[in-house]
């Protein structure tokens, strides 16, 4: 624990030693300084289990943090991309609709199963068409079975 609040006590242990690995724990300690900084830290005795309760706080504490504090800027931060993700979308469609009616000159219904813009008489044609197509294909089978194929 004493390591991690004072980065000089810190710097005195890894001076004790002359070896790659200690100038590399040396130059790190400065990064983890920084970082040990904002951590709240406790305790424990691993032989003991002295300090488990001061441990068992902490994550108390850390748990009301999150629902008051991180949860909340977190829920908002999806709301907005949420939005963001919905004006985007009405855009393209209203693009959608724009490229549509110019290019095609007329009223304009959106096709939203195909994904394109199509006339309303086009589109009921094109409705006339398929059905005309099924009841040929329904026939064509109709009179195979018939024939015993």
């Amino acid at each position: 624990m004493e390591w991690m609040t004072d980065c000089d006590k810190f710097q005195e242990a890894i001076e004790a030693e002359k070896t790659y690995l200690s100038s590399l724990t040396h130059s790190m300690s400065l990064v983890l300084d920084e970082f040990y900084q904002t951590l709240q830290g406790v305790g424990v005795s691993a032989v003991t289990g002295d300090g488990i309760d001061d441990f068992f706080a902490a994550v108390d504490k850390a748990a009301e943090e999150y629902d008051t504090t991180y949860k909340p800027e977190l829920e908002r931060k999806i709301a907005e991309c949420a939005a963001a993700d919905q004006e985007r979308q009405a855009a393209q469609v209203e693009a959608m609709k724009r490229d549509v009616e110019e290019s095609a000159g007329g009223d304009v219904v959106l096709d939203y199963v195909r994904g394109s813009g199509v006339q309303d008489a086009e589109l009921e044609e094109e409705d006339e068409e398929e059905e005309e197509i099924a009841a040929d294909e329904l026939a064509k089978v109709q009179a195979l079975v018939g024939e015993g194929k």
